[in-house]
């Protein structure tokens, strides 16, 4: 599924460079100066590409919402992440309009933000979210300089969370926050050197929660791909057993007609023409169940709803395609009793009877 994001080759770790009791508001320069030092250093090791910050750990429970106040606009609870210049860059959540702020902004009072585009979309329709402005409850107001793509923030990716609104850092500084490294490499080749300039900074610096972003997504995909591994399972059990059961039932109509299809042969009916007849009875049955099993299919697929993952229960190309596959099964299944009745010889047929 598309995340909005890249999450190939970025390490994520959470960084906490104080202990809480030591973390009041009057650490907060420091802890500007540690993730600004922390950057810097992370960004020279070998193979890192890019680093950056975040309130807000990506696809994870930790939800972040605030009330976002437009002018002459309702209020709205969107997910709300304060992120260092390079997030977007690390993330690869793609910029599709206006701009988003340097890095020598991520440590001054700069007051800015970047809008997703269902955001933008939902507040402002087809007008340019560029310029305006935007308030929290009480972190003030901030002016719109950038929009990106959507993305996913949230663990559920089955909840819609597209609306979302990334802050510059300004004074977001007082506590501890999530670094994610995009690098050239494996990853984890870098979380000891990564640790060790956490932890060279301040001996008492914490860093837990040690991932790669692509781990983070695969957990969370996890228990939807195991559901469609059964799923896919199951199915070709039903279509297995459904060709079994079509060769039995043509088969033995087929036993049961010896006489008949010997007579043709002996008045000279052709190869082709005994297939055909045949088939037709294979066709008959194929016609039957799908116009019974399609109606059926959309009426019981609605108690599925909760299982499918990025596709709806009455999705047209879906029921084509198992119509389209399970008739391809019962041509095949028909086929082979099909064949071998052209091969009776009529002598045997007539000494049968």
């Amino acid at each position: 599924m598309d995340t909005g994001l890249d999450p190939t080759r970025v390490l994520q770790m959470h960084v906490q460079p104080y202990p809480y009791s030591r973390a009041a508001d009057g650490q907060k320069g420091r802890q500007q100066q540690y993730y600004q030092q922390l950057l810097e250093r992370i960004e020279a090791l070998p193979g890192v590409r890019s680093a950056a910050t975040s309130w807000v750990t990506l696809l994870d429970d930790d939800k972040y919402n605030w009330w976002i106040a437009i002018p002459g606009h309702e209020r709205l609870r969107v997910s709300s992440n304060p992120v260092t210049s390079h997030f977007f860059e690390t993330l690869n959540i793609r910029l599709v309009g206006g701009r988003t702020w340097s890095r020598q902004d991520d440590y001054r009072p700069v007051r800015e933000a970047v809008v997703s585009e269902s955001f933008a979309r939902s507040v402002f329709g087809d007008v340019s979210p560029i310029g305006h402005s935007l308030s929290t409850w009480k972190d003030g107001s901030f002016t719109i300089v950038g929009m990106v793509k959507d993305s996913k923030h949230h663990n559920n990716l089955r909840q819609d969370d597209s609306r979302a609104v990334y802050f510059s850092p300004g004074d977001f500084w007082g506590r501890d926050l999530e670094i994610y490294v995009r690098t050239a490499e494996d990853p984890g080749k870098l979380i000891a050197a990564v640790r060790r300039e956490a932890q060279s900074l301040n001996q008492e610096a914490q860093v837990s929660d040690v991932r790669t972003v692509e781990e983070q997504v695969d957990k969370l995909l996890s228990n939807e791909r195991l559901v469609a591994r059964l799923s896919s399972i199951l199915g070709l059990l039903a279509a297995l057993l459904a060709a079994m059961g079509l060769y039995g039932v043509i088969a033995y109509s087929v036993a049961r007609r010896t006489r008949e299809i010997g007579l043709r042969v002996a008045l000279g009916a052709g190869r082709a023409h005994i297939q055909w007849l045949v088939l037709r009875e294979v066709l008959t049955l194929i016609g039957a169940g799908v116009a019974l099993g399609v109606p059926a299919a959309l009426l019981v697929t609605r108690l599925a709803r909760n299982l499918l993952f990025g596709v709806e229960p009455n999705d047209p190309a879906t029921l084509a395609g198992a119509a389209l596959l399970m008739c391809a099964i019962a041509l095949l299944a028909g086929y082979l009793p099909a064949r071998r009745a052209t091969r009776v010889d009529p002598m045997v047929a007539l000494r049968c009877e």
